[in-house]
């Protein structure tokens, strides 16, 4: 039995409300009272108070008819603020603004300059001040994902391709913007993405891998983040001994042989041409280009490296964020083919469908749940791009 002062109480039956709610939107009072075993009186009060602050509307028609009195349906008042979520790589941000019920209001791209903190941390200030002006409501919070070790205190520890040590973007981000910001992993904000969007499930892992390789994991509904927050570098698990070099230090990290970035990389090379996308690679396939040894290559370090992470997490679902996977789907069955072990076992093995906007989504949630005051938040009936 939940026990606690009458504050405390109060909060909590808030958050029951408004996790309800935004999970089913047009809920009725006496439907939540149903719900949530909450008495009649408790509902009303509550319900008022959510009105009188902006937070919910009542609102449309109920699904289905009632004898005497109509329920009014409830739904939240999606236009009362708006959050966002930064995707901050080593050379731009994905920068993405979203309502409070997850829905995509606009988004942008920007190039940096160059590399130093001072210029990329001042270039995202003025993005972020025009970015949000115009918006529906006010700014609720800021949710930044780095692709780097970021610790418990959200303070910047290490990012590898930008070679910055030490940098306290969250507080200079709030002192300038004076909202709430929150910094995490760029994987474990896609991982809480998919959460959100997509598996209304209590665990899960999110295996982001573009510039690097980078591993989120959702665990009974909380981002996981280790001892120090460090937790989910696979990208930096060895594959070859005394391999490639990379710039944390260690030789034949994964993210150097099998990230979208590093793949292409090395088939731009192998074919004596520039650069690469993979829908360049497919076409190129299609016209017999000889690149199937290399291609076979990719797909023995993605089964090592993704073995290794199931037989350590036996996870309930793995989501594979990469354009490989999205222009590549047979790839994807390939290594579904090749994980065959006894000893490897994953319910779900599918591919992302928020792609490159998973960590900005997630970063975006994060800030949501924080202003609501809640646990857990689904957004499964929201498209996040509508």
């Amino acid at each position: 039995m939940i026990t606690g002062d009458a504050t405390y109480l109060k909060n909590l039956n808030r958050r029951i409300i408004l996790e309800h709610i935004v999970a089913s939107p047009g809920l009725s009072r006496a439907e939540l009272a149903k719900i949530t075993g909450l008495n009649k009186a408790t509902i009303t009060s509550q319900i008022s108070t959510l009105l009188e602050e902006g937070l919910l509307l009542e609102s449309g028609t109920p699904s289905h008819s009632f004898v005497g009195r109509k329920p009014i349906p409830l739904t939240l008042n999606k236009n009362a603020g708006c959050a966002l979520g930064i995707d901050l790589d080593s050379d731009h941000a994905n920068l993405l603004l979203t309502d409070l019920s997850g829905k995509r209001l606009q988004q942008k791209t920007v190039q940096f300059s160059d590399r130093k903190p001072e210029t990329i941390i001042e270039e995202l200030h003025q993005t972020i001040h025009a970015f949000s002006s115009g918006s529906i409501g006010p700014l609720v919070g800021i949710g930044l994902g780095i692709h780097g070790i970021v610790d418990h205190d959200e303070q910047v520890i290490f990012i590898p391709r930008l070679e910055w040590t030490i940098a306290d973007v969250k507080q200079r981000l709030q002192q300038k913007h004076q909202v709430p910001v929150f910094v995490d992993n760029n994987a474990n904000l896609s991982a809480y993405a998919e959460r959100v969007y997509c598996y209304p499930v209590h665990n899960l892992i999110s295996i982001s891998a573009y510039s690097g390789i980078g591993l989120g994991m959702i665990i009974n509904d909380q981002i996981y983040r280790g001892m120090d927050g460090f937790a989910g570098e696979v990208g930096h698990m060895i594959v070859v001994p005394q391999g490639k070099p990379c710039p944390c230090g260690n030789h034949g990290c994964w993210e150097r042989y099998a990230s979208d970035q590093h793949a292409l990389l090395f088939l731009a090379d192998t074919l004596g041409v520039d650069s690469l996308t993979w829908e360049e690679v497919k076409r190129g396939i299609n016209r017999g280009a000889p690149i199937e040894q290399e291609m076979n290559q990719l797909l023995m370090y993605w089964v090592v490296g993704l073995n290794n992470v199931i037989n350590i997490f036996n996870p309930e679902i793995l989501i594979l964020n990469s354009s490989l996977a999205r222009v590549f789907p047979e790839f994807v069955t390939q290594i579904k083919t090749r994980l065959q072990s006894r000893m490897t076992h994953c319910r779900v093995l599918a591919t992302s469908t928020l792609g490159k906007n998973a960590c900005a989504l997630g970063g975006a949630a994060l800030a949501i749940r924080q202003f609501l005051g809640v646990e857990r938040l689904d957004f499964m009936k929201n498209d996040p791009a509508s």
